[in-house]
């Protein structure tokens, strides 16, 4: 595959659909091979349909596969404050060791 991210493997976790999937779909065109986590909960934080990353990562085809995060995910597609002249803010938690 070529494009300006040959050779690089992003996560992208809620990435079956909204603001992920387009990055998740953004990333794949660029040529990477992507993850996508995505337990298919609502916003409201009903339900759970796994199968939204899974028919994502389908329907991408090769260097796309579906997956399941076990514990917590350092960093998310959304919520993610920037600081000024930066174009990714450090995230650290006490649970990320």
């Amino acid at each position: 595959m070529s494009g300006a991210l040959a050779g690089r493997v992003a996560l992208v976790t809620g990435g079956g659909r909204g603001i992920g999937r387009a990055i998740t779909e953004t990333l794949h065109a660029q040529g990477a091979a992507v993850m996508v986590a995505d337990s298919g909960t609502a916003i409201s934080g009903d339900g759970a349909d796994p199968t939204l990353a899974r028919d994502l990562a389908k329907s991408l085809g090769k260097n796309a596969c579906q997956g399941r995060l076990a514990g917590a995910a350092a960093l998310s597609s959304g919520g993610l404050p920037q600081e000024r002249g930066s174009t990714l803010a450090p995230v650290v938690t006490k649970d990320a060791y």
